[in-house]
């Protein structure tokens, strides 16, 4: 049975309004494609990092970066891991962002089995499976509410991190949760909303508020904590933003693009369009290794989403 109970303080209404107005001027910020398109890059490498740590998962930030700017064929689990959860990101980005489509319990088992890549589905959903009443629950209660949106995703993550006594099972389901209402809501921030590094360095805080709904049926805590988190992260992005503040040791020519990968992207620029590494090959002559190399660049900068796996992957343009 869920457990939510809450007021919406003073404070609280505040720092929505103030969500809002960073909303509206991040929106309207003018960013270069080329700047945005680094901005953008350099948050997934934030979550990915600190999603990690939250976990207990060991990649540094340095082998993130490593893993998004070269090519590789073998993975470790810690990697296949961070590389799961990039995935559910790309596909909340291309498939969530103001959508009006419901999320369902199979929407929860999909990402679920994204998140999980190392696991066979039977072991993958022996862990889910203990959860789902409540989950069918929960999306029930969110379908319901009328709620803003910040609130709505708070909620829901603090829910399904009650549902585990596992907790790092669902860490990562619970944040990608949080986004993916976020995003449907069309509070998307551009790409550049960072949950999980505030989470980290206020674990303590987070697990006192959990304690609070379980114990004492008190959810107050938690949704300040929360929607301070959005507030904190979001004047930081918009800063960042500003001044073109980029943290990360990645050289500039990375970000720059080739004729041939400029054209994939012209090809591609049709909304049914999609793009195959034999496609590459056969329109630009060039080799099975090139062609990957090619479309592996332009799904790393978040240029193209990946549909499939292995050799049936096509891509098209977000």
């Amino acid at each position: 049975m869920l457990n939510i109970a809450y007021t919406t303080s003073v404070t609280l209404r505040e720092n929505l309004s103030n969500i809002e107005i960073l909303r509206t001027q991040i929106a309207l910020l003018p960013l270069t494609p080329k700047t945005e398109q680094r901005l953008r890059w350099e948050t997934t490498v934030q979550r990915l990092y600190w999603a990690a740590s939250l976990v207990n998962n060991p990649i540094t930030k340095h082998d993130i970066i490593s893993i998004l700017t070269t090519d590789r064929l073998r993975f470790t689990d810690s990697q296949h891991d961070t590389l799961g959860y990039k995935q559910a990101l790309d596909d909340i980005s291309h498939d969530w962002l103001a959508s009006d489509k419901p999320v369902t319990i199979k929407t929860i088992q999909s990402f679920w089995s994204t998140l999980t890549p190392q696991l066979s589905e039977h072991g993958s959903y022996s862990r889910l499976n203990p959860a789902l009443n409540q989950l069918k629950q929960l999306l029930d209660y969110l379908s319901n509410q009328q709620e803003h949106p910040v609130i709505t995703s708070a909620i829901a993550t603090s829910q399904v991190l009650l549902f585990s006594t596992v907790r790092s099972d669902f860490m990562r389901l619970s944040l990608v949760l949080g986004y993916l209402l976020l995003s449907k809501a069309g509070y998307d921030f551009r790409g550049l909303l960072t949950l999980e590094d505030y989470w980290k360095r206020n674990a303590t805080s987070f697990e006192k508020a959990l304690w609070s709904i379980s114990h004492e049926g008190n959810t107050n805590t938690w949704l300040e904590l929360y929607v301070d988190c959005v507030l904190t992260q979001l004047k930081s992005a918009l800063e960042s933003a500003r001044h073109n503040s980029f943290t990360t040791q990645v050289e500039a020519s990375f970000f720059d693009l080739n004729n041939r990968q400029k054209s994939i992207l012209n090809l591609l620029s049709s909304p049914q369009s999609a793009m195959t590494n034999k496609r590459v090959q056969k329109k630009f002559k060039v080799s099975q290794i090139t062609a990957s190399r090619d479309l592996a660049k332009l799904h790393s900068l978040g240029l193209l989403y990946a549909h499939g796996k292995g050799r049936s992957t096509s891509y098209s343009r977000i």
